[in-house]
């Protein structure tokens, strides 16, 4: 290997490494799974139109329903301002249920527990700081 080469390659990692050590995990905790069976599905939103379903979520994730708390995971996020909304999909089917008045029949929530009269409250009450290395969060379904 030549001089230029070695370099070359040394030059690389040296971006390399700073790169790989900004990225960031986050772990939620929901709390208040009522019961086991169908799947905890979160909604991560890296923007406020996204939070307020006018554009797409940053992530979309699921994970078994466990009782009475489930775990997701998120690796490989790049730090910022992230609000999330999850909810337990008992069911299956792949969407909040809603009964009377649009009332959800499934336990749901969002980042930092923000909620409003019908449904997650404002990204301003949401939305979080996700900073370079593993952090945790926990919300309790409503």
């Amino acid at each position: 290997m030549n001089r230029t080469s070695i370099a070359l390659a040394a030059g690389l990692c040296a971006f390399a490494v700073p790169a790989a050590a900004s990225a960031a995990s986050l772990t939620v905790i929901v709390e208040g799974v009522a019961r086991p069976g169908g799947a905890i599905r979160l909604a991560l939103a890296a923007s406020e139109a996204a939070y307020a379903d006018r554009a797409p979520s940053f992530r979309t994730l699921a994970a078994p329903a466990v009782a009475p708390a489930t775990r997701i995971e998120i690796s490989d996020l790049p730090p910022g301002r992230y609000a999330f909304r999850v909810f337990h999909d008992a069911n299956g089917n792949g969407r909040l249920d809603t009964g009377a008045m649009g009332r959800p029949t499934e336990g749901w929530s969002a980042s930092n527990g923000a909620a409003g009269a019908f449904g997650p409250g404002p990204w301003s009450r949401a939305a979080f700081e996700v900073r370079p290395g593993a952090q945790a969060v926990t919300v309790r379904l409503r």
